[in-house]
């Protein structure tokens, strides 16, 4: 008796040793595949960061062209590996995350395609009637299209959405007949096949405002007299400007130094330049109530196009000097402008992992 239970005891002895190693080797497996889990995920992480870091980068360039990505970064412990091709507007972007012993690769090729733009009818295009037109001294509007520079007339067009082989515009583009005989009388110094037409097809600005606001390199909204020479944006460098006055035309914003510009610059309210003005790209004036006043003294000078619109919208014109465009249409222009790497975001046409 004594020696069967000895048997039975020694047999619960390796039952349960036989568990408990079985239990232990089951522990050690998911810990290990916990683990192998959690180098897994933290890899891929690595490399989705990869991705967003690139594609961020270049949104804060001010260019597609000066785009030189960095090669390899650290996060949490790991790091990542960056490898890009470009061809034109196509990108492929090849990002491997490394966390301890464990690699994810992420292959991606996107194409760089350009956020909704203005339509831009003519040197001048106008969505807002009435429409109460100044033009004083040799205040020239010229609807043939220029070079980005205003120097030279320009026989090509890069932008395909504007006609290749007719890329000159109306001096004005206005919404109705009354303003287009308006704007005939206005001045000798109007410029276009024809110097005014009618045309509705000017985009509404008030839909794209929202975007130039959010995505503004500067943004000035307090009423008063600003002095000095300003700069919004360069040849290599565009920038987003807005210029809020407000609704309401009691109060305005007057710069009485020297503006220079490349880009867009959005105009809303009551806005007077009684400096000069040099600007390449697209000038939008939206709003409900717009009073803009090119009243400088010297000569202003706004080559690609300008948008006015509003419920009703005064615009005054002066120039003084020799005759010739002090607002010329210019497709390479608005093309630089349409272009801004702020406003151009990545479409995913492949992603494997």
């Amino acid at each position: 008796m004594g020696r069967a239970a000895m048997f039975v005891v020694m047999g619960f002895g390796v039952a349960f040793g036989f568990i408990s190693i079985n239990i232990r080797n089951a522990t050690d497996r998911l810990t290990e595949s916990q683990v192998g889990y959690y180098k897994y995920t933290m890899a891929r992480n690595l490399a989705r960061t990869g991705v967003q870091r690139s594609l961020r980068y270049i949104d804060m360039n001010p260019t597609v062209e000066n785009y030189t990505p960095p090669t390899s970064g650290s996060f949490n412990g790991g790091s990542y590996t960056v490898s890009t091709t470009t061809n034109g507007d196509t990108m492929r972007l090849n990002v491997t995350g490394v966390y301890a012993d464990t690699n994810y690769v992420m292959r991606t090729k996107l194409l760089k395609l350009t956020k909704p733009f203005p339509t831009v009818a003519g040197a001048i295009s106008v969505k807002a009637s009435p429409l109460d037109l100044t033009m004083t001294g040799k205040a020239g509007v010229d609807g043939k299209n220029y070079d980005s520079s205003g120097t030279n007339l320009d026989a090509d067009c890069p932008d395909s959405s504007f006609d290749p082989d007719n890329p000159n515009k109306p001096g004005f583009a206005v919404e109705s007949k009354a303003d287009s005989i308006e704007v005939v009388g206005a001045s000798p110094y109007i410029a276009g096949n024809p110097k005014a037409k009618v045309d509705t097809s000017t985009a509404d600005p008030s839909e794209f405002i929202d975007e130039y606001a959010s995505n503004a390199d500067t943004v000035i909204n307090t009423p008063g007299t600003y002095g000095g020479d300003r700069t919004f944006g360069t040849a290599t460098n565009p920038w987003i400007t807005v210029v809020n006055a407000g609704e309401d035309t009691s109060f305005n914003i007057k710069f009485s130094g020297n503006i220079s510009g490349w880009g867009v610059l959005a105009i809303n309210g009551n806005v007077k330049f009684s400096g000069g003005i040099d600007f390449h790209g697209l000038v939008v004036c939206y709003g409900r109530n717009n009073v803009i006043d090119f009243a400088a003294s010297g000569t202003p000078k706004i080559v690609g196009g300008l948008i006015v619109a509003g419920n009703a919208a005064s615009l005054t014109l002066n120039g003084t000097g020799t005759t010739g465009a002090k607002i010329a249409f210019s497709c390479e222009a608005l093309y630089k402008a349409k272009n801004l790497s702020k406003l151009r975001y990545y479409g995913v046409l492949e992603w494997y992992e």
